[in-house]
């Protein structure tokens, strides 16, 4: 299970390739890539997010997978793992997007039953700092 973050960093991110028909429901945060839309699962669906087309209203959007490390460590905690993925997807952030102030960025980081199991990546995504839904993609160069 992966656990959710939340940055109060004022930056905008995203972007999504266009989905067909969604295949992928109820993913686990490690099966997250580059460009997919989702939305928030219902609630008691703890662990699960749900891909939304990029082009329909989405809460938010992948626009960076980091990679964490050290890969063949034990568990590094919480804080390790936040300061990490903050700092990566804030980079990333700013050269996938337009700058707006109102959107940020939240990641998704292993737990440490996660961690035991191989997981060792935090997917990056934009979402709207007022709480509104995202309409369409927000990556640079697409409409």
């Amino acid at each position: 299970m992966l656990a959710l973050l939340v940055s109060t960093a004022v930056l905008v991110g995203t972007g999504c390739s266009t989905v067909g028909d969604i295949d992928r429901v109820g993913l686990s945060g490690d099966e997250l890539q580059i460009g997919d839309c989702l939305n928030a699962p219902p609630a008691g669906d703890v662990g699960y997010v749900y891909l939304s087309r990029c082009d329909e209203p989405h809460d938010a959007e992948v626009f960076a997978v980091v990679a964490l490390e050290p890969i063949n460590q034990p568990f590094p905690g919480d804080v390790a793992l936040q300061a990490r993925a903050s700092s990566a997807c804030l980079e990333l952030l700013a050269g996938y997007a337009t700058p707006s102030p109102d959107l940020g960025f939240t990641f998704l980081l292993p737990t440490d039953s996660s961690w035991d199991i191989g997981i060792r990546t935090a997917p990056c995504l934009a979402i709207d700092l007022r709480g509104r839904v995202l309409e369409s993609t927000i990556a640079l160069g697409e409409d």
